[in-house]
């Protein structure tokens, strides 16, 4: 049985300090746990002991929460909201008199929520939550411990959504901002040159700064992030078994450990290159609640015939064609660029990707690409987003970049699908060179060189 912890009415544990005085916190950190000891169950029956005028009067117990009050001399037991000693010097017995009995992950659970980035649903930007006065605060908005504790155990427990109520009717809606990234690279040294490439486009050129994982063969891949960068590279081992099983290796990406803590997650192929701020896109991808993709309508120059799922191949139109489903005139999309709010959105298609790879009769094992199964899949399952990338992806060359037929304002990926292998990693470089150049050029025209004269107002 889990030992349960003491709390003040506004949700502040109750630890016992160096002089053996119970007191509450109000800021509640890892560094507070390891210096003062919780005050729990067993420790108010050894006062109890120690005290023959000490009472607990245990009033009402829901949801596996005790409300008691307790008294000495007479006295009932208090704190204020922000924390303090607890001091017997209340005649009466109020809402402040109260204290309750809690699940111990309490503890950790408001300390996670402190050091997690939120995504503020409800307006559509990102937060951090800050505990005091026996509040949560979130930017401009307060919502009780008190009223929340159900909630925020179970956003601890690896939940990603989190609805915080105001009062007993009024609530927000949030979610975890913790992105991945994530490739697969396998082959030789030129492979993960490309691979290297992607990655420092998007950490020098797209701002990004989360966990990246590489799903590989080798238990140390030539891969590297900055010395100061401030998420971890992590190396996520795979061995195919198979020739097939290179290209549908991104499927595998449920291998990592805690995937369900993840999201937005964002896959992209080894030669895609980002080029502005990715964590734009990362924040409309948070807000779908299926899986976005780019759909493949750009000039017939680039892209002919046109991707449509009824009529190409690669877009899946064999197995459309032979489970007798028409997918209307609707176009495809290339499976190098995938995202997702969280992994539970993609488990099952994921899933279902890979079987039906295996499983497939001889006629279609031509299928060795991951691309018409996965647009098979998705579109059957109804969680294909077209919406929240396609605009925001150009096609590139070694000769041109090619916008999407309905582009967006932030142009931010560049997909080099078609330069030659041989050029990808050069191609990459070249244009990470280029925006790097076109920043330096921004910020010295944002610096205010022509100053009016001082004499004017």
């Amino acid at each position: 049985m889990k030992e349960k912890l003491i709390v003040n009415h506004s949700g502040l544990p109750v630890f016992f300090n160096e002089y053996g005085q119970m007191e509450c916190v109000e800021v509640i950190c890892d560094q507070t746990k390891s210096q003062r000891d919780f005050v729990c169950l067993n420790d108010l029956d050894y006062i109890k002991n120690k005290s023959i005028s000490f009472e607990i009067d245990v009033t009402l117990t829901e949801n596996n929460i005790s409300k008691f009050s307790m008294r000495e001399g007479g006295f009932y037991a208090s704190t204020p909201p922000e924390g303090g000693k607890v001091l017997f010097n209340r005649p009466e017995r109020g809402d402040w008199e109260y204290f309750y009995l809690i699940d111990i992950d309490f503890y950790y659970a408001i300390n996670y929520l402190r050091n997690t980035k939120l995504f503020d649903i409800d307006n559509n930007r990102l937060a951090e939550a800050h505990i005091y006065d026996g509040m949560i605060n979130v930017i401009d908005q307060a919502f009780p411990i008190m009223g929340n504790i159900e909630y925020i155990l179970s956003f601890y427990k690896e939940k990603n959504d989190l609805c915080l109520f105001k009062n007993s009717y009024q609530f927000s809606s949030f979610s975890r901002y913790n992105p991945l990234l994530y490739i697969a690279c396998f082959g030789d040294e030129t492979r993960f040159k490309t691979a290297q490439a992607c990655l420092d486009s998007f950490v020098e050129i797209g701002a990004y700064a989360g966990d990246i994982c590489i799903i590989t063969d080798l238990a140390s891949p030539p891969l590297s992030l900055p010395t100061n960068y401030a998420g971890k590279l992590i190396i996520t081992k795979f061995v195919p078994s198979g020739e097939w099983e290179y290209y549908f290796a991104r499927y595998k990406i449920g291998l990592l450990d805690r995937i369900g803590s993840y999201g937005p997650i964002l896959y992209v192929d080894t030669d895609v290159c980002c080029i502005s701020d990715i964590n734009i896109l990362l924040q409309k991808v948070q807000l779908s609640g299926k899986i976005c993709v780019g759909s493949e309508e750009y000039p017939e120059y680039i892209v002919y015939p046109p991707s449509l799922l009824k009529f190409a191949p690669s877009m899946g139109s064999e197995l459309f064609e032979g489970d007798q489903y028409n997918p209307a005139f609707h176009f495809g999309f290339n499976s190098g660029i995938i995202a997702f709010p969280s992994y539970s959105i993609v488990e099952n298609a994921f899933s279902l990707v890979w079987k039906i790879r295996g499983d497939l009769p001889q006629n279609l094992k031509k299928h060795t690409l991951d691309q018409p199964i996965a647009n098979y899949v998705f579109h059957k399952l109804g969680i294909v987003d077209y919406n929240t990338i396609s605009g925001h992806i150009l096609v590139g060359s070694s000769e041109a970049l090619t916008p999407h037929n309905r582009p967006s304002e932030n142009q931010i990926l560049v997909h080099f699908w078609r330069s030659s292998s041989d050029n990808r990693t050069t191609d990459i470089r070249n244009m990470i060179e280029m925006k790097a150049k076109q920043k330096t050029i921004e910020k010295d025209y944002n610096f205010n060189m022509f100053s009016k004269p001082g004499f004017l107002p």
